[in-house]
């Protein structure tokens, strides 16, 4: 029987999440990081730590260089289990949608991937740019 953990795991996969395993040995990694970009509006990003353990929040791309790893305001967040965690990011409504999460607030300190793994992270995507040009630019940003 699949764990409630494993399920939401699976769904992240399923959603097309890119996933991170990171720490020093790829075989025994000490943290997950799950990303979901919503076409330069904002990411979504999981942090899991542990089953017991894990924290999670939209970070909207705005401002000069948003960086939704260290982000300084999100839309939503929740720290908690991690089945708990996951299905609370996997039921946002995508951004741009009626049930959009509320305004931004600013980041709280555990909004973060740690300094020690977030260089171990893909370079990000000019928000702009990641926006194909059907889509209408996000605010606060211009087309390259």
């Amino acid at each position: 029987m699949i764990s409630d953990v494993d399920y939401w795991l699976e769904q992240l996969h399923l959603r097309h999440w890119h996933i991170y395993l990171l720490g020093p040995d790829e075989t025994q990694p000490e943290l997950l990081v799950a990303t979901m970009d919503w076409m330069g509006w904002a990411t979504d990003v999981a942090a899991i730590h542990s089953e017991d353990h894990s924290i999670a929040w939209r970070a909207p791309l705005t401002g000069p260089d948003p960086n939704p790893f260290t982000p300084d305001a999100v839309t939503w967040w929740c720290e908690g289990p991690t089945n708990r965690t996951l299905r609370g990011i996997l039921s946002l409504a995508p951004p741009g949608r009626e049930q959009y999460p509320l305004p931004a607030v600013a980041a709280p300190p555990a909004c973060q991937v740690p300094s020690e793994y977030a260089r171990l992270l893909p370079p990000q995507v000019s928000a702009a740019a990641a926006c194909p040009p059907a889509w209408p630019t996000p605010p606060g940003r211009s087309r390259p």
